[in-house]
């Protein structure tokens, strides 16, 4: 859990703000659909930025048939080193 906002049953909301549980639900969903929406857009934008090591890492796990974390983020490294 989470430091700063901790956890938070819908009941709760409702009994402090005496709205009804069905609209604080509505109003979660929607901010939880803004974060996956945020969050995509930072992966995408990951993914796009370093393209290129991305085709590195493909490459090299083809030729290897399979890596282990290490070897990952070994190549990462050495990738991120590069730019």
């Amino acid at each position: 859990m989470d430091d700063e906002f901790d956890s938070l049953t819908l009941e709760t909301c409702s009994e402090i703000s005496g709205l009804k549980t069905g609209f604080l639900f509505d109003l979660a969903q929607q901010r939880l659909q803004t974060i996956m929406k945020e969050n995509y857009q930072i992966a995408e934008n990951l993914v796009n930025d370093n393209w290129d090591h991305v085709q590195v890492l493909a490459k090299k796990l083809l030729i290897m048939k399979k890596m282990t974390m290490n070897e990952v983020l070994l190549t990462v490294l050495v990738l991120s080193n590069l730019k």
